[in-house]
């Protein structure tokens, strides 16, 4: 039997245009070694001595040039995994991608690194308007639970609870990349059936079972709850589609913004 529960869906997309790059400046060791070589041999030098001291010096500077190169081959190592890693978690289930995962932490990690330098070039920032959505209705969710399943580096909890907002907050994903993410698969989350006030899917409707993830979340909603979902529009084949299939679970579309 199909509910009649009043949900309440909204759709983020985001798309990428600014690109921020930062260069730290090497730290040259070598001025800093010749003060503290006068001052342990208490000498006087003229300069020619010094001048030739410091050339000597210069030689073992290490070298920055190379240092760059291999910081860039680990940075295009690095890229790559993070394309497979993606392609993996958009191709299976979200149990495969749990099992693998498993005994693999340093791949979520180097997932979760790639997809930050991703996402910051970004012009709108997806978390940050679920978060600021939230803020704007302080009122109906100060005592509010909320859960961010797929939650990454759990950055949503941390906004509420920063903003005092959310009487409880819980995170979830496949690998615990903080100390208040919890692991499970998102599509059978530990709680009772509508317990809940909102869900969010920030980014994280990966795996060819994210239908299962969006029933899981109309099973745990209480009446009137909220479902957020923030995605890129090239996630689905039809967004009407994927809109006319949330509808059909009981869900109501409040809003619907194409950033």
């Amino acid at each position: 039997m199909q509910r009649n529960d009043n949900y309440q869906v909204q759709q983020h997309q985001a798309n990428t245009h600014q690109q921020k790059s930062q260069q730290q400046q090497p730290h040259h060791k070598s001025d800093h070694y010749i003060n503290n070589y006068s001052k342990l041999n208490g000498q006087n030098y003229d300069s020619n001595v010094r001048k030739n001291e410091k050339t000597n010096l210069a030689k073992r500077k290490p070298d920055h040039k190379k240092s760059s190169d291999l910081d860039a081959i680990k940075s295009s190592l690095d890229a790559g995994r993070f394309r497979l890693l993606n392609e993996m978690l958009y191709t299976q289930s979200s149990k495969e991608s749990l099992d693998y995962f498993k005994d693999r932490e340093v791949d979520m990690k180097v997932y979760h690194d790639g997809f930050r330098r991703q996402t910051e070039r970004w012009t709108h920032q997806p978390l940050q308007i679920i978060s600021e959505f939230i803020k704007e209705n302080e009122n109906r969710f100060k005592n509010a639970t909320i859960l961010d399943l797929g939650c990454g580096e759990g950055q949503l909890e941390v906004m509420l609870k920063r903003k005092r907002i959310g009487k409880v907050i819980e995170s979830y994903d496949l690998v615990s990349l903080a100390p208040h993410v919890k692991v499970c698969d998102v599509k059978n989350i530990p709680r009772e059936s509508e317990s809940v006030d909102m869900v969010v899917f920030c980014l994280s409707l990966m795996g060819t079972n994210y239908m299962e993830f969006v029933q899981e979340a109309n099973r745990l909603l209480k009446k009137d709850g909220y479902l957020v979902i923030a995605e890129v529009t090239s996630r689905f084949t039809s967004l009407s589609l994927f809109q006319i299939l949330i509808r059909q679970m009981g869900f109501k579309l409040i809003e619907s913004v194409i950033l």
